[in-house]
């Protein structure tokens, strides 16, 4: 039987925080069964992408973190 979980309970909690080389701050923020975002900060903008699964979130992550 799969856990049912209820989105009026789950917080969104920021998972990880990196620099990348071009001096961007690139967060990871994640909910544990719902949606995982990434936030990428730079002087004048934020630009959010959004993830069904937090996999495919972490996976593109690590391509950021990679980059530093």
């Amino acid at each position: 039987m799969a856990k049912e979980y209820n989105r009026s309970n789950c917080d969104s909690t920021l998972r990880a925080t990196v620099t990348d080389q071009l001096g961007r701050t690139v967060s990871l923020f994640g909910t544990h069964a719902f949606e995982w975002s990434i936030v990428i900060a730079s002087d004048n903008s934020i630009t959010m992408q959004t993830f069904q699964k937090g996999d495919i979130a972490r996976k593109e992550f690590n391509k950021y973190k990679r980059k530093r």
